[in-house]
């Protein structure tokens, strides 16, 4: 689609989004954005009519929907959500709102957003000395689950294009400074196997405090008595935000931190995402600052292939839209 305005989606277990885009020669540019919370909606048809009521001026010029949804495909255009009861149906938001309607993997929308970066969007987290143009890159984001997309450079449309991929859900490696947590994690919550998603993500921030809660390593303080008081939904934010004065919510993000570098590495490495690895998600632009030198330090750790990773530049994409904006790059690109 070269003109014209569509709707996209970035449809997260939490806080979906929606928004209004023009598109001029291809590219996206956001007239309206639309924030809701999962808990507050029966299903993405409420947020896409309220949208659409709202701007109704809008309407007749939208020429379809491109909405990123956190979840896997169950049939033709139709997704379970991995981190909600939703079920997302494309059929179903076309015969409700008269948009063509195509859903795509929520990864794959941050994928597709790439494309959409400027410099200010992005804060360098590993430099190299000279980047590699044009070469795969990786995609990763922890938020209320995990996700992961590789890009791979069309030379004929001049774009990065995402693969589909739920790397989060595959299994956390067995490494001896994770064991402990790992049977912990595993016990605690009748596990057969844990996944990267059981560690990295906001419920594997909480599983990591109780793991160090539970060792009894640290003394119980003013500020754990006001987590432990909180049901699970609360309680990511409050360890955040303590992990500066509290020694329990530091170690937590100590480890939280080495396991998300571990899983940059890992899938860095698969893929030889010379291109750079970027790091997007609701939980990272929250803590820049566990992206340090012993992220990379971490990141860099692997005997045969330290001289690959050397290569690799490492990105924090700190613009909190660019899943959005990828749904309608995406849509600019699929749409008919």
């Amino acid at each position: 689609m070269k003109s014209g305005f569509i709707l996209g989606g970035d449809i997260g277990g939490t806080n979906p989004k929606l928004g209004i885009f023009e598109i001029k020669n291809g590219m996206p540019s956001m007239v309206q954005k639309f924030d809701f919370k999962t808990a507050d909606l029966s299903g993405p048809e409420e947020a896409i009519n309220y949208a659409l009521d709202s701007k109704k001026e809008y309407i007749k010029h939208i020429k379809g929907a491109c909405l990123g949804v956190a979840g896997g495909t169950i049939g033709e255009n139709r997704v379970q959500m991995t981190n909600s009861s939703w079920i997302v149906d494309g059929s179903l938001i076309e015969k409700e709102t008269g948009l063509e309607t195509i859903l795509i993997n929520d990864f794959q929308a941050v994928g597709w957003g790439i494309n959409t970066l400027k410099p200010k969007d992005t804060r360098l987290v590993k430099s190299v000395e000279r980047k590699k143009q044009k070469y795969p890159v990786l995609v990763i984001g922890a938020g209320t689950g995990l996700g992961k997309a590789t890009l791979y450079y069309d030379q004929k449309r001049k774009l990065y294009e995402p693969q589909h991929s739920e790397a989060g859900n595959t299994d956390f490696p067995f490494l001896e400074e994770f064991s402990n947590l790992v049977s912990f994690v595993k016990k605690s919550n009748n596990l057969n196997n844990v996944s990267y998603e059981d560690i990295v993500s906001g419920r594997g921030i909480i599983r990591i405090y109780e793991f160090i809660r539970q060792s009894g390593a640290f003394k119980s303080t003013e500020h754990t008595r006001e987590i432990d008081s909180l049901k699970d939904g609360g309680k990511p934010e409050l360890i955040s935000k303590y992990k500066s004065i509290d020694r329990t919510c530091r170690e937590t993000f100590e480890f939280f931190r080495n396991a998300y570098a571990v899983f940059a590495r890992n899938f860095a490495i698969e893929s030889e995402t010379y291109g750079g690895v970027y790091i997007a998600g609701g939980i990272a632009p929250k803590n820049p600052g566990i992206f340090n030198k012993e992220f990379v330090r971490i990141f860099m750790q692997n005997d045969r292939f330290s001289g690959f990773l050397k290569q690799v530049p490492v990105y924090l994409i700190t613009n909190p839209n660019a899943g959005l904006m990828g749904a309608g790059f995406a849509g600019a690109q699929l749409l008919k």
